[in-house]
């Protein structure tokens, strides 16, 4: 009787542990016939868009356009509103006509007539065919001068650009033109204090 007994509660035991993990049949295929909402995520499409943003991403912070070709870009929409007939002398703050600009005509100009702000500020120019600036280093049209013509007419000696048009044209940067100041070499970046500009 005691046999039996314990024959027959082993039998519902092994029983109870089977049935507790037997797999429904609509869970043995997941991914076709299951319906349950907290599985139909498709984690290869979610791992296959995060992998295409990052690669979007690294494309466009390789690939952007580096500060070289945005100059360029500035440089040669500035030469092509020109006018190498016109009346006006374009000056500029930064190299490649870049950063503010001051449009002049000819006249006489010291710090009082062009601000304060531009002392010694003037990086890059357009001059008219018909025009020639007189660049002095001090205010008051002292110190060491030189005389530049227009830039319309000369050849490109320093360009920066590739486009056809403006090959003909010298780029008129400050950093180009030489100067002997206080005895020593250097350049018309940043040195300017008065100007002149008179017909050429």
């Amino acid at each position: 009787m005691k046999k039996s007994l314990l024959v027959l509660l082993v039998s519902l035991s092994v029983q109870t542990v089977f049935s507790q993990v037997k797999i429904d049949d609509q869970y043995k295929n997941p991914g076709k016939t299951n319906s349950s909402p907290h599985l139909k995520t498709n984690i290869s499409e979610t791992a296959s868009e995060s992998v295409l943003k990052s690669n979007i991403a690294s494309l466009k912070k390789n690939y952007a356009p580096s500060e070289y070709e945005q100059k360029m870009k500035v440089a040669d929409a500035e030469m092509k509103a020109f006018n190498i007939n016109g009346d006006e002398v374009w000056l500029y703050e930064d190299m490649m006509y870049g950063g503010r600009k001051k449009i002049l005509k000819a006249g006489k100009y010291t710090l009082k007539d062009l601000g304060i702000y531009w002392n010694d500020r003037f990086s890059s120019m357009l001059v008219p065919k018909n025009l020639a600036v007189i660049l002095y280093s001090d205010d008051g049209f002292g110190g060491m001068k030189d005389q530049y013509k227009g830039y319309g007419i000369r050849q490109c000696m320093h360009c920066y650009s590739t486009e056809p048009t403006v090959l003909t044209y010298d780029y008129g940067n400050f950093n180009t033109m030489g100067l002997m100041l206080n005895s020593e070499s250097t350049t018309w970046n940043d040195v300017a204090s008065s100007i002149e500009i008179v017909n050429n």
